[in-house]
């Protein structure tokens, strides 16, 4: 196998498991995007039904 064939196949595997990583990421990203999106409604509710913490 040449030496260019061998660097496409490591920067393949390469691309790939930063392609997994970015997705895992991404999704991380998106539920603590939820969570913080749900406690500051519940938060904004609380105020405007005159609660306190």
């Amino acid at each position: 196998m040449t030496d260019r064939c061998e660097r496409m196949i490591k920067a393949k595997e390469r691309l790939d498991k930063a392609t997994k990583a970015y997705a895992s990421a991404q999704t991380e990203f998106i539920q603590a995007q939820r969570e913080a999106r749900d406690v500051w409604r519940e938060y904004t509710s609380e105020l405007s039904n005159g609660e306190r913490q």
